[in-house]
């Protein structure tokens, strides 16, 4: 894989129904840039599902990691997370 431009850190917290159209729309975002980049999804100790349709993502995705928090530990954690796994010259959030 190529350099990774850009990082893009997401913290999760049941949000399964709003997922696919979220990967949707910030693929074709992110493809328009025209620059290598990865999608670190963080879920943050879900209970509804989240973290199994994100690996299923992940598993079709290559540019798409998933780190999983086994209890909800709040926004700074999971975006510690993260960072903790990013790649990219540039992290946002």
């Amino acid at each position: 894989m190529a350099d990774i431009r850009y990082s893009i850190t997401i913290p999760l917290y049941n949000e399964r129904e709003s997922i696919t159209q979220l990967y949707g729309r910030l693929m074709e975002a992110m493809e328009n840039l025209g620059r290598p980049f990865e999608c670190i999804f963080v879920d943050d100790g879900s209970t509804d599902g989240s973290l199994s349709l994100l690996q299923e993502i992940a598993l079709l995705d290559c540019r798409v990691t998933v780190v999983g928090l086994r209890q909800n530990a709040g926004k700074s954690a999971a975006l510690s997370a993260g960072f903790s796994v990013a790649r990219g010259d540039f992290i946002i959030t």
